[in-house]
């Protein structure tokens, strides 16, 4: 694979015996290694990569940004992404469940707990804090 790498990157060299072609060598030489091919992925766009890559057989997949996972239809044929109303805010996108299992596929029913929802157990149960105490943090806004 790092042969087929090499000759996609243009630089069939680095797979000689002499260099980086034999696995131990190039073990020994990780960050050398990959410091060329870090700066060989940086010097093209993501599609440049994938095709001279695709060309050579050398496994690829893109790395989606949060926008390209919103742009795809893929992930949205699948429902990897779920809409739910959260309350004071409105619709709120999230990842779904993921893997989805035939006989019990799993289901997001909740976004959790509002801000603050358990700022009075916390304070009570946890520290120790009485009532009075809390109403002066309340007071002085540290709460």
């Amino acid at each position: 694979m790092f042969e087929r790498l090499s000759v996609a990157m243009g630089r069939p060299e680095l797979s000689s015996t002499g260099l980086y072609g034999d696995q131990r060598k190039r073990l020994a030489a990780r960050d050398t290694v990959n410091g060329i091919v870090i700066e060989w992925v940086g010097s093209l766009t993501r599609d440049e990569v994938m095709e001279k890559c695709l060309a050579e057989e050398v496994p690829v997949g893109k790395v989606n940004s949060i926008a390209d996972i919103f742009e795809d239809e893929q992930f949205a044929a699948r429902g990897n992404l779920v809409r739910l109303e959260a309350p004071g805010v409105g619709e709120v996108v999230v990842p779904g469940v993921i893997p989805r299992l035939s006989r019990t596929p799993g289901r997001i029913t909740a976004l959790g707990p509002a801000l603050g929802d358990a700022t009075e157990q916390v304070l009570c149960d946890l520290l120790g804090k009485t009532a009075s105490e809390i109403a002066a943090l309340r007071q002085r806004r540290i709460v």
